[in-house]
C-alpha cells in the first residue's frame, strides 16, 4: 500500500508462540477455545487471562482487544457458529465464525501445548458474505458508496469470469508497481540487467513509509531483487523510487502499453512516490491543483524543478482525499488483469522465474493456501483510493487473474468491507468450474 492513510478496521493480531506437534486431529481445548471466541465475537467479554496467555496479553491488552471486537459485531453480527476449516498441527489451524448477519468471520488460531491451553496466536481476517458467483461480486462491488470495477479472468481458458465497469480508468495506488516490476523484467529478458546487480541507496531518492529503506544509510548496496521484493511485499516506496531512477522513467512509461494497458498516456509521466507525496502533501496541496491542470510537458518541468526542491520533512500527511481522480496512477482492472498476465508469461523465461517468488511473499488477505499452487498480489491504496490485484494458479493448474478498485473521491474508504468481498471472490474462484 502506498502509505497507511487508510483506516484499517481489520482486527488483527499475529503472537508468537504457536507450538504443538503435527497431529492428524486437534486437541479437544481447541474447540473450547474457539467457542470462547465465538462468545466475544458475540459481545460477550470472557475473563481474558484465563482465555490468553500473559504474553498475548501484553500486546493486546484486554480493553484494547474489546474495543476491537466491539465495531466489528457492531457492523458485521453477532457470532452464532463457529468451525474449524483447516487444521496445521493439534493446536493451531484456521476456522471460520459465522454471523448471526451471514458474514464470515475468517481465523487463525494457536493455542498452548500444555494446560490449561490458553490462545497464543489469534487473526481475525476480514468479515466477508459468501458468494455463490463472480458475477455476485460485481453485484457486492456495486453497493459500495463511490465507483467500482471488477475483472476476474480465467487465464487457462482465456474467459472472463466476471466484469464491472472495466472500462474506467481509475486511481490504484501502489498497484502502479507492478509496472515497474515489469519494466525490470524486461531488462533482464533482453539481458541489459540482472537480479544480482547492485544499487547503492542513493539520499536523493529516498520516499517516506510505507517500508523500511528510507531509514538504511545512504551509499548501502542493495541488489535489483532486493529492491523489487520490498517494493512488492511490502510496497517499500524508497525501493520503488530507486527502481524508477535505475531504469528510467522513460522504461516503465513505455512497458505499460506492452502489459496491456491501453491509456499510458494517464501516467505521463511516470510519478514516483515522492513526487506523489511532494505535489500533495506539502503547500496544502497547491502543487497537486497546478500539477493536475498542467500539459505533459509542464508536468516533467514540475518534475524536475519543483518536487526535488520540496525536502521530505515538509511532506505532512493528511488523511481526507487529495485530488485522488486527478493526481494518481490510473489503469482499469482488465489492464491491470492483463498486467498479472503478462508478468505470469514472462515468468516462464529462465532468466525471469525469480520473478512469481516475488509477487508471492505477502498474500494480502488471508486465504485457503492450500487450494492454491501459486498466489501473487499487489495492492494499493490512498484515502480515497482502493485496489486489490492477484494472480493465482489453482493446485489443478488453472490459472486466473482479479482486480478490484474502488475510489470515493470525497471520504475515507472501509478497507474491511472491500478485503471482505476480494475474499469472498477468491473463495468462488476455488470451486470456480
Amino acid at each position: 500500500m502506498l502509505r497507511s492513510v487508510v483506516r484499517i478496521v481489520l482486527l488483527t493480531m499475529v503472537l508468537s508462540g504457536i507450538a504443538g506437534t503435527i497431529a492428524r486431529a486437534q486437541h479437544p481445548a481447541v474447540q473450547d477455545r474457539l467457542e470462547q471466541v465465538c462468545a466475544m465475537l458475540g459481545g460477550t467479554a470472557p475473563k481474558f487471562d484465563t482465555v490468553f496467555t500473559e504474553a498475548f496479553l501484553q500486546q493486546v491488552p484486554p480493553m484494547r482487544l474489546a474495543m476491537g471486537l466491539a465495531p466489528l459485531v457492531q457492523q458485521y453480527g453477532a457470532c452464532r457458529q463457529i468451525a474449524v476449516t483447516a487444521v496445521d498441527n493439534e493446536f493451531s489451524g484456521k476456522a471460520e465464525a459465522e454471523s448471526d448477519s451471514g458474514y464470515i468471520y475468517p481465523i487463525t488460531y494457536s493455542i498452548e501445548s500444555a494446560a490449561p491451553w490458553r490462545i497464543n496466536g489469534l487473526f481475525i481476517g476480514a468479515p466477508f458474505k459468501r458468494a455463490a458467483s463472480p458475477d455476485q461480486i460485481a453485484q457486492q462491488l456495486a453497493a459500495l458508496d463511490g465507483q467500482t470495477s471488477l475483472c476476474i479472468r480465467d487465464l487457462s481458458r482465456a474467459t472472463t469470469l466476471a466484469a464491472k465497469d472495466t472500462a474506467s480508468a481509475l486511481p490504484i495506488g501502489s498497484a502502479f508497481k507492478l509496472y515497474v516490476l515489469g519494466a525490470l523484467v524486461q531488462e533482464i529478458l533482453q539481458d541489459r540487467m540482472a537480479w544480482s546487480d547492485v544499487v547503492e541507496l542513493n539520499n536523493a531518492w529516498k520516499s517516506l513509509p510505507s517500508g523500511v529503506m528510507q531509514d538504511w544509510p545512504a551509499g548501502a548496496p542493495v541488489t535489483l531483487h532486493t529492491l523489487a521484493t520490498q517494493m512488492i511485499s511490502i510496497s517499500d516506496n524508497t525501493a520503488t523510487d530507486h527502481l524508477i531512477h535505475h531504469l528510467g522513467r522513460g522504461s516503465v512509461e513505455q512497458i505499460q502499453a506492452e502489459m496491456g494497458h491501453t491509456r499510458p498516456e494517464l501516467n505521463k509521466p511516470f510519478l514516483t512516490t515522492r513526487d506523489m507525496f511532494a505535489l500533495k502533501f506539502s503547500r496544502n496541496g497547491k502543487p497537486a491543483e497546478v500539477y493536475a491542470g498542467s500539459t505533459e510537458e509542464q508536468r516533467r518541468n514540475m518534475l524536475r524543478t519543483v518536487t526535488p526542491s520540496i525536502p521530505l520533512d515538509s511532506i505532512h500527511f493528511i488523511e481526507t482525499p487529495v485530488l485522488p481522480d486527478k493526481v494518481e496512477w490510473f489503469a482499469t482492472t482488465a489492464e491491470l488483469c492483463r498486467a498479472m498476465d503478462w508478468l505470469r508469461r514472462r515468468s516462464k523465461e529462465a532468466a525471469a522465474s525469480p520473478l512469481m517468488g516475488v509477487l508471492g511473499v505477502n498474500a494480502g488477505v488471508d486465504m485457503n493456501a492450500a487450494a492454491w499452487k501459486t498466489i501473487g498480489y499487489k495492492g494499493g491504496s490512498e484515502t480515497g483510493v482502493l485496489n486489490m490485484t492477484y494472480l493465482l494458479e489453482r493446485q489443478d493448474g488453472r490459472w486466473f487473474a482479479l482486480s478490484a478498485s474502488w475510489l470515493n473521491a470525497q471520504k475515507e474508504l472501509d478497507l474491511a468491507v472491500f478485503a471482505g468481498i476480494v475474499s469472498s471472490a477468491i473463495q468462488v474462484l476455488e470451486g470456480q468450474k
